[in-house]
């Protein structure tokens, strides 16, 4: 079980009835992991929704050629591993501990339990992945195209 106070930090659970925060932070586990710490690796199944409390959180992708780049950093208060709401779905990065970390972890059997208990949770928890995955697709595609427009032959044109 972790502290309610704490949980109501997470950016998905900002908005939630204290009643379901409690449902929720009975079922929440909270654990320290060292720097360098593989948390999940890029096409693993996530099992878990990951919020960090303290510390720092590389996001991190193999590109095509071999290289391995930082696409996010993840800050206390936030949250990743949102996948895990999908059920059985393979992470399209690595989480990896840019420094010493606590994290906070929901199941994913939970979490879907839970939605099926209480829709009105599944929906304010949803309508917060939305809101995180538009964030951070504008923030991808900011890159993206900062990158391209560095790529010389693009440049030429």
């Amino acid at each position: 079980m972790v502290d309610t106070k704490e949980l109501e930090m997470m950016d998905f659970f900002r908005e939630l009835p204290e009643k379901t925060v409690e449902k929720i932070a009975r079922a929440a586990r909270t654990e320290t992991f060292g720097q360098g710490r593989v948390l999940f690796r890029q096409s693993e199944n996530l099992t878990a929704l990951y919020m960090l409390c303290a510390g720092k959180v590389h996001l991190k992708c193999n590109s095509a050629t071999g290289g391995i780049h930082t696409l996010d950093e993840v800050l206390p208060g936030e949250s990743f591993g949102i996948s895990a709401f999908l059920g059985e779905t393979k992470s399209t990065f690595s989480a990896v501990c840019a420094e010493e970390s606590r994290i906070m972890t929901l199941s994913s059997d939970t979490i879907s339990e839970l939605f099926e208990t209480e829709p009105s949770v599944g929906y304010t928890v949803i309508y917060q992945v939305v809101k995180l995955f538009k964030s951070r697709m504008d923030k991808h595609t900011r890159q993206f195209v900062n990158s391209m427009g560095r790529h010389p032959e693009i440049r030429a044109f």
